[in-house]
């Protein structure tokens, strides 16, 4: 039974932000506010806070550049060993770019690192967001979005997972019977699928790698991710 309960573990990830993500538009509210809310949950080794911005010169860019790093600099004690990393990216071949910026992300892929597509061009937000989505992640990133104007930000869902995603049939087939905030327990998977405890606790296993379901006190639910994904297989 201990061997068992111990396929439903969810694999947690260490506290704290390793690396903070950020890209960088006309205005430096946004970032700040990023910087706010994440650098008091930095990890205990310190956090980098590594900036995109286009190769393009432009005025207003570069003064947001420099507002941000004086106000970096009064937040940093905030956060153990902090560091702010600028790296430009060049935008003239889109290709290029996205290896780039993924060849980057790749060096951070067994870090905790948290994306947050701030403002900039739609071409770097872009080339930032595909290059998270190629990089063979340990630990999957969080990312969100900053919405324009309304000073707020959502979190997306862990859309990494799904590229290079190894989820066999029987998997999805589990997935396409489960609904949306709804928790189940072991015993109740094995009657929809007519399977036994120990089939049933492998799928889960992988399903739990992937990050489709996540492990709650009365059983198991849907992530996020695990509800797109069960909804697009309803809809075949």
């Amino acid at each position: 039974m201990l061997v068992k309960s111990s396929l439903l573990e969810v694999m947690v990830m260490s506290e704290g932000i390793d690396v903070l993500i950020l890209t960088l538009g006309f205005e430096p509210g946004p970032l700040v506010g990023a910087l706010a809310s994440k650098l008091p949950k930095a990890s205990q080794n310190g956090i980098t806070v590594i900036v995109f911005v286009p190769s393009f010169k432009d005025e207003r860019a570069e003064r947001a550049w420099r507002q941000l790093s004086e106000i970096f600099e009064m937040m940093k004690f905030k956060a153990k060993n902090a560091t702010l990393i600028r790296y430009v990216v060049d935008l003239h071949n889109f290709s290029d770019a996205i290896y780039q910026i993924s060849s980057l992300l790749s060096k951070y892929r067994d870090k905790r690192v948290f994306i947050s597509l701030t403002g900039g061009m739609r071409a770097l937000i872009l080339a930032v967001f595909i290059s998270y989505l190629l990089v063979n992640w340990k630990i999957t990133p969080e990312i969100e979005v900053f919405l324009e104007g309304r000073g707020e930000s959502i979190l997306l869902p862990p859309l990494a997972g799904l590229v290079g995603m190894r989820v066999g049939e029987k998997e999805v087939r589990l997935l396409a019977h489960m609904e949306s905030d709804k928790v189940y327990k072991v015993n109740e998977l094995c009657s929809i699928l007519n399977k036994d405890r120990s089939t049933v606790y492998r799928y889960l296993r992988t399903l739990l790698e992937h990050r489709l379901v996540e492990k709650v006190d009365e059983g198991v639910k849907l992530t996020a991710l695990g509800v797109l994904i069960s909804k697009f297989l309803k809809n075949l």
